[in-house]
């Protein structure tokens, strides 16, 4: 019977190590898609205390969690790692009991960070990486860690995640943009390598000052940039919260406040290009 090769990484932020089992080979994959954050191998921690566990099997990468029902497997690399950074992002948020955690992009405006709540496949991400090839810095393009006390969000460095293939009315410019950045891909996924003036580095915090509600449609003949009700970006921001740790009411004050302070609008686009220079217009 062979031996089990057991591991385990510390990432930077998260208290518990994540246990790695004959899966060693995902440890650069995971490196290349953090930005300037500490990644160390660390000694074996006990299994019975591991948050996070991947193990290599002969069907593929397969991931338990606390955060999971029951395992799930992945047959390509990339995609193991891509799913992984899910739990990475409620192990931060759990070593946190206070913080929100929002599905939404975030990008640094001369008027402060403003957030890009959404659902899957919005193209929020897309559009994120718009604004960083037209100068604004992402904090990020997919989850938003909001702290507890003074609602302020908190740049995770992971590197925005575009889906392939790209749509097909981007520019051939930003098409080059990309390509010179390709930090991790694969026939489903690329992640996005920005330097230091296109993304924040980790644990940077910043008060936010606005948010904008997307409605992607890809029929769209006029893009609209309007002020949205607060009551829908309440609903919006609630549906987005996946810090699910505190009181239900608790986490309601938190959205009422952050939205009282915010200014709110919602985007109607087809054009990512067209709608990032407009926010640029509006905000920077």
């Amino acid at each position: 019977m062979v031996e089990e090769r057991v591991s385990s990484l510390q990432f930077e932020g998260i208290e518990q190590p994540v246990t790695f089992i004959d899966c060693d080979e995902l440890y650069p994959l995971l490196k290349s898609i953090f930005r300037d954050s500490s990644i160390v191998q660390v000694p074996r921690a006990p299994e019975e205390t591991a948050q996070i566990t991947l193990r290599k099997t002969d069907a593929g990468y397969e991931r338990s969690s606390l955060w999971l029902e029951a395992p799930v497997l992945h047959h390509d690399p990339v995609d193991a790692v891509c799913d992984l950074t899910v739990d990475l992002i409620h192990a931060l948020v759990t070593d946190h009991p206070g913080y929100l955690c929002l599905h939404s992009a975030a990008a640094l405006f001369n008027q402060g960070l403003f957030l890009f709540p959404s659902t899957y496949r919005s193209g929020k991400s897309t559009l994120s990486l718009h604004l960083a090839f037209n100068g604004v810095p992402l904090f990020t393009d997919d989850a938003l860690p909001v702290a507890s006390e003074s609602n302020v969000g908190i740049a995770t460095a992971l590197y925005p995640r575009l889906r392939l293939p790209l749509p097909e009315s981007v520019s051939e410019g930003f098409r080059n943009y990309i390509r010179q950045r390709v930090a991790l891909r694969n026939d489903r996924y690329c992640y996005v390598a920005l330097d230091q003036s296109e993304q924040l580095q980790l644990g940077t915090t910043v008060p936010i000052e606005g948010i904008v509600l997307l409605d992607l449609k890809l029929d769209c003949e006029h893009m609209v940039l309007e002020q949205s009700a607060r009551k829908e970006v309440i609903k919006e921001i609630i549906l987005r919260n996946f810090a699910r740790q505190n009181k239900a009411l608790d986490i309601v004050e938190r959205i009422y406040a952050i939205v009282d302070k915010a200014d709110c609008y919602r985007l109607t686009y087809a054009d990512p290009d067209e709608a990032a220079k407009l926010l640029i217009k509006h905000f920077h």
